[in-house]
């Protein structure tokens, strides 16, 4: 007995940029925090109410940026390890690198990089059904520097509206390039949203959001609303999967050949 899909991977992107207060970089540790741990637990409690081939795996992976170069995973999916001890270690350790120190706020990169690490295998397992990979982006403004991706990567099809009369280019081309990263995304089959912290935000900074996000973005007015909303976006998309049972033909040995 097996389920399609069998696995779930959770990619939690976070602002990291300076304008993100202490205020701010605590709720998103919470929301990493509560992540996990409501995930994980999700995934004791599927594979425990059935008795499953394989077993079925809620997995998480955050990512930080900020200016250009600056972006970085700093916690791995526990699939991806061969040592349990480390996802143990990584659960705990990545917080210490979820600070506002990372300067400006280039958030096509970690997005690309993310695109980039989906190989052409695991691009067929998430079309076929097999995968389901969900990224939420978290973030108190908009983006104002391009990555080294941008203008030799597929542009998105609905170019991004102007952020306002006064927003200059290069915030303009930073949208754009963050809505290519995502259409990328959205071709490989991930699931991609983002929450806007708009608590002292630009009216630039939040047209530049919606620019990027469109209907995949979503507002929230202070940091004690984060984890809650993010976990009603990530409940709304679970809700659209549409789960299959597979049945496997096991050869069970002969009374005879038990006794051999």
């Amino acid at each position: 007995l097996s389920l399609r899909p069998n696995r779930i991977l959770v990619i939690l992107v976070i602002d990291g940029s300076g304008s993100m207060t202490t205020e701010r970089i605590l709720a998103a540790q919470q929301l990493s925090v509560l992540f996990m741990s409501a995930l994980g637990s999700a995934e004791a409690e599927i594979n425990s109410a059935f008795k499953l081939s394989e077993p079925f795996i809620i997995d998480t992976e955050i990512w930080i940026y900020g200016n250009k170069g600056a972006s970085c995973r700093i916690k791995t999916s526990a699939s991806s390890k061969t040592d349990p001890l480390q996802e143990q270690v990584e659960r705990v350790a990545f917080l210490q690198h979820v600070n506002a120190s990372y300067g400006s706020t280039c958030e096509a990169e970690p997005l690309w990089k993310i695109n980039d690490d989906i190989d052409a295998d695991e691009e067929k397992q998430i079309k076929e059904g097999r995968i389901r990979e969900f990224l939420f982006l978290f973030t108190d403004g908009g983006a104002n520097v391009v990555s080294d991706n941008y203008g030799t990567r597929e542009k998105a099809p609905a170019a991004v509206s102007p952020a306002g009369g006064e927003t200059p280019e290069e915030n303009k081309a930073a949208a754009q390039d963050s809505r290519n990263a995502g259409y990328a995304l959205e071709k490989k089959g991930v699931i991609a949203n983002a929450l806007l912290l708009d608590q002292g935000a630009s009216d630039d900074d939040k047209k530049t959001f919606n620019s990027i996000w469109g209907d995949h973005g979503a507002h929230v007015s202070h940091p004690s609303q984060v984890a809650e909303k993010v976990a009603d976006m990530l409940t709304k998309e679970l809700e659209k999967l549409q789960f299959q049972i597979d049945y496997y033909e096991v050869n069970e040995p002969a009374d005879d050949e038990e006794e051999g």
